[in-house]
Order: structure tokens, then sequence, then C-alpha cells
């Protein structure tokens, strides 16, 4: 189209060197025409952007040549010719980066030419220790990789267990990776860097992830965490109720997901989060919460599996952090009235 557009403003051109003054005017007029097709032509080619806010993949081993046509078919780009002309006046590699991309904003076809070249951007996400399935998606929302919801969503369609076997750490997720890519990174990150201490029984697995959740979530230090783990282990013996915040605050944020509303910290906890029947509401129930309250890290695993021998058999997180023990129920609720009220 370039090339006709081109062709018919000399063809003009030469009209009117070879014709005098007669019908000068709208030869010039022609001329003026197939130029500014030409122009809007090249521009509709070389500099018209590639849809913002459209996803697409390359596959390992595609070239340019083979992406090209695949792009244009899609609607990504306007021309593949387009683009395998540039790369050849960049002197640019025909070979593009294996991933998958997303293009937040407009982009030109050179521009669009060097992504391809550098591959899909990277993202830094630290996934803490103790994060939940709910907080790792507003992790990822916050920085852009998925839509609010998309992550919880994901995991609500997978049947294997998710939660507590996401490792937290410090990821590098390229934009435009689905939230199943994510998982699986950070699911097999746990199968290498935790799986290997940990019982291969499923239901004794489970229980101790469970269980490390909880440490992760109620205690600070790796000591305190031993110590917790037996106080938790002898309470379950004795068939004691756990009476443990963190699972109130799970099944709180659950609630008020379901209802719609948002979620702006679990504290204070009232008389209703105690009497809900919700089956994490340790208040309520015996026995460890069905499932695990968050992803722990090696160090609450850890002291799930070396659970310490101790006199102690009731415990508090003071305002510091620091955690209280108590030996009987007398002495508990003279910590109670000394550091949290």
């Amino acid at each position: 189209m370039v090339v006709l557009a081109w062709w018919s403003t000399c063809f003009l051109l030469d009209l009117l060197m070879q014709s005098g003054l007669r019908g000068k005017r709208i030869i010039i007029l022609g001329a003026v025409i197939g130029m500014l097709a030409c122009v809007s032509t090249a521009y509709a080619l070389f500099f018209q952007p590639a849809g913002g806010g459209k996803t697409f993949s390359v596959k390992a081993g595609e070239n340019l040549a083979e992406l090209s046509v695949r792009l244009e078919q899609e609607g990504i780009v306007k021309s593949g010719l387009v683009l395998r002309t540039l790369a050849k006046l960049e002197h640019l590699d025909a070979t593009v980066k294996s991933g998958n991309y997303r293009l937040n904003s407009d982009v030109s076809p050179r521009e669009l030419l060097f992504i391809l070249q550098d591959g899909p951007p990277r993202v830094e996400v630290l996934i803490p220790e103790g994060a939940s399935v709910r907080d790792i998606d507003d992790i990822l929302a916050g920085k852009g990789l998925i839509s609010p919801g998309e992550f919880v969503q994901q995991v609500k369609t997978m049947s294997s267990l998710v939660e507590g076997y996401l490792f937290p750490d410090t990821y590098h997720f390229t934009v435009g990776m689905t939230s199943a890519e994510m998982i699986k990174i950070m699911r097999d990150n746990f199968a290498r860097k935790a799986a290997p201490e940990l019982p291969q029984d499923p239901r004794e697995l489970q229980k101790t992830i469970i269980l490390a959740s909880i440490l992760e979530k109620e205690v600070q230090t790796p000591q305190d965490q031993r110590i917790v783990a037996g106080i938790i282990e002898k309470r379950l013996q004795q068939g004691m109720r756990l009476q443990v915040d963190a699972s109130l605050c799970y099944a709180k944020r659950e609630r008020m997901a379901q209802a719609g509303q948002r979620w702006q910290g679990c504290y204070p906890l009232t008389d209703l989060d105690k009497a809900d029947t919700s089956p994490y509401n340790t208040y309520l129930f015996e026995g460890l919460p069905p499932g695990p309250l968050g992803n722990p890290g090696l160090s609450a695993i850890t002291a799930a599996l070396h659970p310490a021998s101790s006199d102690y058999l009731f415990y508090l997180s003071a305002a510091s952090g620091e955690t209280i023990f108590a030996r009987n129920f007398e002495e508990h609720k003279r910590n109670i009235a000394k550091y949290l009220r």
C-alpha cells in the first residue's frame, strides 16, 4: 500500500512536468492527495501503536517470522510484514524471547520489537511468611500482575491443596503470567525448600502445615514457636480447645469476603467473631482448624516438626509481640490483666 501511494505520487508529479499550465492545479491537488495517502499509510503501518491491554504468548523456539504472522491474525499488530521489515532495518536478531506478554499501554511496532528482544518484563514480589491466599491476591494485584480476586478464584478451581503450600519468598514474576503459573512456581519452591523435611503421609503433612501456620501467625521467635507447638500438642491431647485468635481472624476474613465487605484488619475481635460457626473457630470447636491459616516459612515448619516440652499450658501475645506463658488458667488470667488490658 505504501509503494502504491508513492508510485501514484511520482506518476502525478511526472504528469505535472510533462504538461503545461493546463490542468496544473488538478495535477498538483492529485499529487498532494497522493503524498498524504503515502504519509497516512506509512503512519498506519509503522507508527500506529499495537493494542494496549492485550496479552499474548511467545512459544519456546518461535521466531519473529512465525510470531509476526500470528500477532497480525490476533489483531495485536496491524501488519506482520512491518515487524519483519523493521527488524531488518534495525539489524535485530530474528529470535524473540519466549514467555507471556501484556501490553499495558499502546506501543509502536518498533517499541514492540525491542520488547520482544528483551523478553517479558519481570516484577519483584515479596510473599511474606504467613501470608494467606487472600493476602497474596492483594500483593499481586497491588503489583499490577493480576486483577483483584483473580488469584483467589484460581485457587478455588484447583483440586490440589494450595493454602499452606505456597512458599513465602521473593519472586520475579513476568508481566502477563497467569495465576495458575505463579501458583505452580510457588508450589515448586515449596517442594524444593520445605517438602524434604516434611512427613510423607498426607494426613501428617497437612497437620504439620496447619500447626506451622498457627505458629507463624501467633509467635515471633523460633524458640517460642517450638514452645507454643508443644503447648498446642498438649492441649490437643487433653481435649482442650485451642482458642487461637489467628484462626478467628482467618474465619472473619472469609466471612467478610463472602459478604462483599472490605478487609480492614482483624482486630478488635468481637463477641460476634467468637460466636462464628465456621469450623476455623477454635474457640467453639476442639482440634486443629480444618486447613492452614496461611503459608508458613521454614522456621515455623521446623518448630511444628520439633515441638519443645514445657510446663506451660497457656500463652498470649503481648502488645510488644512478646509471647507470655502460663502454667495454669489462674496464672494466664493474671497475664491477660497485665499485658492485654
